[in-house]
């Protein structure tokens, strides 16, 4: 991104789990527990959104019980505690090729299955996502 980036503009890095998702936080753990589905749950959701009778569906159950345990239909989605951005290393990318970080937040991500009630409580005690902005220097 850097090399075609002109002299004066911008990268927007957003939604990637920042380094304290990493890190034992008890309010994190907390705020998870609430946002996660039950097995129960999930089987009414499959079968109330018809996902369930999909082959999309079937096939990557199959993937993750017989190939790769770590296959999501998402994509290359960085979220393992071996496999994920390793901000310390953008950041020094950045500086190598001349782009300061203009700004750097860390959130807590917004899970519908939580609630806003939860979200409200929680957002200000622990994060799990990074967005940075950086800017090529002219």
């Amino acid at each position: 991104m850097i090399r075609i980036l002109r002299p004066g503009g911008f990268i927007y890095i957003d939604h990637e789990s920042s380094p304290a998702t990493w890190e034992p936080d008890t309010n994190l753990a907390a705020y998870k527990t609430l946002c996660k589905l039950g097995l129960a749950e999930h089987i009414i959701m499959l079968f109330d959104t018809r996902e369930f009778f999909t082959l999309d569906f079937w096939k990557g159950a199959f993937i993750k019980l017989f190939v790769n345990p770590r296959f999501e239909r998402e994509g290359d989605i960085h979220v393992w505690p071996d496999d994920h951005i390793e901000w310390s290393e953008i950041c020094a990318i950045f500086a190598e090729f001349g782009v300061t970080v203009e700004n750097q937040v860390d959130y807590l991500c917004y899970q519908p299955r939580g609630g806003k009630e939860a979200y409200d409580h929680y957002h200000s005690l622990c994060g799990d996502t990074r967005m940075v902005i950086g800017r090529k220097k002219a």
